[in-house]
């Protein structure tokens, strides 16, 4: 009797019309790329900054030239800025709990696989026979 082929992870996808390999195995799915986002944070910040920077100008100017609704408007953009900020990096703090999660269960899927596939013996006895001889 012949031995049935395994079936490969993309044929398995499709039987089971799914997107992404994860489902297969319960895991959750890979995080995007999160440069764009981080990039989005660094605009905000710079934006904040340069509110910021209007306001400490002020200060080189006697009392007589203060514009005082000028003054409320800049704090007030810097308000708005913040809550906005916060919330960015606790997504960005989710994403990346979201990211060693995914890695974390692809770690231990392959160490539960490798438990259950027979190895040559032979090669691992080779190499760690030779890297106790160099630790000797």
């Amino acid at each position: 009797m012949a031995k049935k082929k395994a079936k490969t992870i993309n044929e398995l996808k499709c039987e089971f019309e799914l997107d992404h390999a994860e489902q297969l195995f319960g895991i959750i799915e890979e995080i995007s790329f999160q440069c764009p986002r981080i990039d989005e944070f660094i605009e905000d910040l710079e934006g904040f900054e340069r509110h910021l920077d209007k306001l400490s100008s002020l200060s080189d100017h006697n009392d007589n030239d203060i514009n005082v609704p000028y003054i409320e408007r800049e704090m007030d953009i810097l308000h708005a800025y913040l809550p906005g900020i916060k919330s960015q990096f606790e997504e960005l703090r989710k994403s990346y709990g979201n990211l060693r999660e995914w890695g974390d269960a692809w770690k231990s899927l392959a160490k539960k696989l490798f438990e259950d596939i027979p190895y040559n013996n032979k090669y691992l006895d080779k190499k760690f026979k030779n890297k106790n001889i160099e630790d000797e």
